[in-house]
Parts: structure tokens; C-alpha cells; sequence
């Protein structure tokens, strides 16, 4: 075994075992719900899904401020910057990267029509679409359907485990978490370039372009009365409608 096969090794058993830790049942503790909360009454009551509330409060208030200094104003000079063809044309290459992702997915997901579209856009795109930089398939209405790792744990039954906020990345679970580092070590095709400097800057590019994606929704995050509840909860809806593709099951009346 080489060293860089005993490094990925090494990386994904202490993932898995970082994981485990997180999802394990006995790890209760945390701050109440404050949900619950109003200025008639005292009352917290402790959410389940949220053991680690106290911690990812205070990771929550880290990546905040590190968003309002540095990752915000990063993404507004890009977006003023850079013309907005080059930018549509890097959004798209980089989603016509993924799509093998998508494809691996649905078809553990038991999708192969979408698995199908996923392999009709990646073979459209990289050729008609000049490697992805135009999104051919789109106009032609082949739809995008994307997947991910955590979506395929949650269809093979594992449980979410606790919500997280991870530094730097922001709201995941525990299952979710677990996808990413998947994606991270097997799928990733930037993680496969082999000069570091090129590998590190076409990371940050991704994450530059999903930032400024989706600017302009601080403002909604400013008028909630708890931010970090608005995000969980939001956080927690997205990816229910992604796992049951926009049709979650109605919770029993008992939940009431």
C-alpha cells in the first residue's frame, strides 16, 4: 500500500469514526429548544434533533462573522467583476462535473430514468456544450436531476443522526456529513487534480460561485428574531423535500 493509499485510508477510518460519535445515541447533551420560548414564559424544551446545540451555536456565530468579513465580500467582487456570461459559463462546467455524481445516485436509488438524464446531460454538455460551458441539454429539456450522497444514506434507511453546523461549510447532519466526506474521498472529480495549487484554487472557485449564488439572502437571515433557528429549521425542510423529491410525508397526528 503507498502512502497516499494509507493517508486516504487513515482519513476516511477516523470520518467514519468522527461519525459515529456524532450519531451515537448518548451523546444527549446540549442547550433547550428554544422554540418553544417567549417572553410569557420560561419554558425550554430540549430538541432531539439538536443535541449539540450549544456548540453549533457558537460554530453558527463563527462562520457568520467569517461570512460578513471575508466570504461575502469575496462572492460581491466576483459577481461585480467578473461579466456574467463567464460566470453562467463556469456555474455550468462545474454542474456538468457533478453529474456523474448525480448519476451514481440515482441509480442506488433505484432512478435509472434519472440516472439516465444525468448520463444525456454529461454526454450533451461535454460535447455540443464545448465541456460543459454551455448547458445544451437544459434548452433541450432534459432536466436536471441531481443527487447526492446523503440522499442515497437516507433511501438505504440511515437515520439523520444530530444536526450540525460544520465550520466553514455550514448546517449538515450527522447522515449528510457522512455524504460529503463519501463524495470527498470517491466522487469529487476536483479533488482528483493533481497540482495542489490548481486543486485548491478550482475548489475555491466552487465555493466562491456558490456564495454568490446566492447573495442577496442575508437579508432575510437579518430579520429573523433567532437566525440560527431560521437556519436549521430551513436547513432541516430543504433536505426532507430533496430526500422525498418535493413530496415529504405528512407528519402523524401525533406530532401535532
Amino acid at each position: 500500500m503507498s502512502v497516499s493509499q494509507k493517508n486516504s485510508f487513515w482519513r476516511i477510518k477516523g470520518s467514519l469514526f468522527i461519525i459515529f460519535l456524532l450519531a451515537y445515541p448518548a451523546l444527549t447533551f446540549g442547550a433547550p429548544n428554544r422554540l418553544d420560548s417567549s417572553p410569557d414564559t420560561d419554558i425550554l424544551l430540549p430538541d432531539p434533533r439538536d443535541p449539540l446545540e450549544l456548540i453549533n451555536r457558537e460554530i453558527f456565530t463563527f462562520n457568520l462573522y467569517l461570512d460578513q468579513w471575508l466570504v461575502e465580500p469575496i462572492a460581491r467582487g466576483y459577481v461585480n467583476h467578473i461579466p456574467s456570461p463567464i460566470r453562467t459559463g463556469i456555474r455550468n462546467v462545474l454542474n456538468n462535473l457533478m453529474e456523474p455524481l448525480g448519476l451514481v445516485n440515482n441509480l442506488l436509488q433505484g432512478k435509472p430514468e434519472n440516472a439516465a438524464n444525468n448520463l444525456r446531460r454529461l454526454i450533451i454538455n461535454s460535447t455540443i456544450g464545448f465541456y460543459g460551458i454551455i448547458d445544451v441539454a437544459s434548452t433541450l429539456g432534459i432536466e436536471d436531476t441531481h443527487e447526492d450522497f446523503g440522499q442515497t444514506l437516507a433511501f438505504l434507511g440511515v437515520p439523520d443522526g444530530p444536526y450540525l453546523v460544520i465550520p466553514l461549510f455550514g448546517s449538515s447532519t450527522a447522515r449528510d456529513l457522512a455524504g460529503r466526506l463519501i463524495h470527498t474521498q470517491f466522487t469529487d472529480p476536483l479533488m482528483a487534480i493533481d497540482d495542489s495549487d490548481l486543486r485548491l484554487g478550482t475548489l475555491t472557485l466552487r465555493e466562491i460561485e456558490n456564495r454568490a449564488s446566492v447573495l442577496g439572502t442575508e437579508k432575510i437571515l437579518e430579520l429573523q428574531l433567532d437566525p440560527y433557528l431560521f437556519m436549521r429549521e430551513s436547513y432541516l425542510q430543504k433536505r426532507l423535500n430533496e430526500i422525498y423529491d418535493g413530496d415529504p410525508p405528512l407528519p402523524d397526528e401525533e406530532d401535532y
